[in-house]
């Protein structure tokens, strides 16, 4: 009968999360204009905000390498479902994309055998109103949890964050509703 060593196991899980919260925080922010992401990019060469497919997004958070297989396994999962479906149909495509990076970054974390996956994503989907629009994010374990407002993927020295956010987000608010001008 094989053995899993558990502090082997304890030590994975760390430098998985310790690779992340290294990595440049990502805002995800829905509000009455839609989905708003924001992701610092220390790099000019490498995009941490990638379009899946029309109006659907996937930002990542954590090593490079990890980031681009999760955003190449959304697309294609997301392009396989967005084949057999017509335009018309109410169905979230993203559903399909998020099953798949979810198995793939559980699959990676809970084998011993192998290197895992040090990223976490959010995927949205735009919908007909911004009361429609759909996020989740999908954490490097593979657990999955949708957000109706905001999510903010990533690690404050000061815990300030969700104290200081209402008023951050009316101010964000305020500035959209400044500057949005709704087109034909």
């Amino acid at each position: 009968m094989a053995s899993i060593d558990l502090q082997y196991v304890r030590n994975r899980q760390r430098t998985i999360r310790r690779t992340i919260e290294r990595s440049s925080p990502v805002l995800v922010y829905s509000g009455p204009v839609g989905i708003i992401l924001i992701a610092a990019n220390k790099s000019e060469s490498r995009n941490r905000i990638g379009q899946v497919i029309d109006r659907m997004a996937c930002v990542s958070r954590g090593d490079f390498t990890a980031c681009q297989i999760v955003h190449r396994q959304a697309a294609q999962n997301a392009y396989a479902i967005a084949d057999t479906l017509s335009r018309g149909e109410e169905t979230l495509i993203c559903d399909a994309a998020i099953q798949s990076v979810s198995t793939l970054l559980a699959n990676r974390y809970y084998t011993p055998i192998g290197e895992p996956l040090s990223a976490e994503a959010t995927i949205v989907q735009l919908r007909e109103t911004p009361r429609q629009d759909f996020m989740a994010t999908i954490g490097p374990d593979g657990s999955t949890r949708t957000f109706d407002r905001i999510r903010y993927m990533g690690t404050t020295d000061t815990g300030g964050f969700q104290e200081e956010s209402e008023k951050v987000l009316e101010q964000l608010n305020g500035t959209l509703r400044d500057q949005w001008a709704d087109y034909p």
